[in-house]
């Protein structure tokens, strides 16, 4: 087949391949997960600020972001007033601070 005949179709298919290429970062990026160590609960999944359901909403520990989280995931820490404290077994408990 003579692809000058058709010079629509032979054009368009760089367009599709760069399309896709566009399309592979949003694909693989991470997800958010929250943290509200007043309001959060570690039954919850960590998606979305708030509650929305009995297992959809923050969760309450770092810890438990830290199992849910995936590579490329963010883990945000919600501004409760109340400071988020990371234990560790070698060093104990630190204190965080959230404020930027």
């Amino acid at each position: 087949m003579n692809m000058s005949r058709f010079p629509i179709r032979s054009s368009l298919i760089p367009m599709f391949m760069l399309a896709i290429f566009l399309m592979l970062p949003g694909l693989s990026s991470g997800r958010d997960i929250f943290v509200n160590n007043k309001t959060g609960d570690d039954q919850r999944n960590g998606v979305g600020d708030r509650a929305v359901a009995e297992t959809s909403g923050p969760v309450r520990t770092i810890r438990r972001a830290l199992e849910l989280a995936r590579n490329g995931d963010r883990i945000i820490l919600m501004p409760t007033g109340i400071p988020f404290h990371v234990c560790r077994k070698t060093a104990g408990c630190l204190p965080m601070n959230t404020t930027p």
